[in-house]
C-alpha cells in the first residue's frame, strides 16, 4: 500500500502546487475569492498537513481545511477544493475525495460536489463509484449545496 500512498500524495501535491499559485494570482487581482466563493467555514490546506499522506497510513484533511485546485479558464470565477480521508494501513485500501466546486449560478453562490471511493468491501459499494454529496466529509451540509437526488446511490464507475 505505500506505494498507493505515496502516487496519491504526488498527485495531490502537484494539484496543491498549480492551485496555491492560481490562488495567489486571483486572490490579487479579484480580491479575497476564498471568502468569495467557499462557506466560511474552510480554509485552504497548509503544506505540512498535505506531508500527513505520506506519513500517516490513516487519516483525513482537518474537517475545515481543503486543497484548492486550479480551476478551468473557461469558467466563470469558480473555486474547486479536495477534501480528503485515507487508510492505506488495511489489505484493502480505503479512499474517499470529495471533489467541490463553488461558483454562481444565475447571481446564487452554489456548491456542487462529488465523492469519489474505492469499494468498500463487504458492503453494498463493494466497487469503485461516485456520487454527489452536500458537504466535504464532514457531514454537515453546506447552505449553498445543490440539492441533488438520490444521494445514497452511487454512480457505477
Amino acid at each position: 500500500m505505500e506505494n498507493q500512498r505515496e502516487a496519491v500524495f504526488q498527485i495531490l501535491s502537484q494539484l496543491s502546487q498549480s492551485g496555491l499559485e492560481w490562488y495567489r494570482r486571483a486572490k490579487l487581482e479579484e480580491g479575497d475569492i476564498l471568502r468569495r466563493r467557499a462557506s466560511e467555514k474552510y480554509s485552504l490546506l497548509d503544506k505540512s498537513e498535505l506531508w500527513s499522506i505520506s506519513s500517516k497510513p490513516a487519516g483525513n484533511f482537518s474537517q475545515n481545511k481543503f486543497l484548492v485546485i486550479e480551476p478551468n479558464v473557461h469558467e466563470a470565477d469558480p473555486f474547486l477544493g479536495v477534501w480528503l480521508r485515507w487508510d492505506f494501513s488495511t489489505e484493502h485500501t480505503e479512499f474517499s475525495l470529495f471533489l467541490g466546486m463553488w461558483s454562481v449560478i444565475a447571481g446564487t453562490k452554489t456548491f456542487v460536489a462529488y465523492r469519489y471511493e474505492a469499494p468498500e468491501i463487504g458492503e453494498e459499494h463493494d466497487f469503485f463509484h461516485c456520487q454527489p454529496c452536500r458537504n466535504f466529509g464532514d457531514k454537515i451540509d453546506l447552505p449553498e449545496a445543490v440539492t441533488c437526488s438520490p444521494e445514497m446511490f452511487p454512480i457505477l464507475g
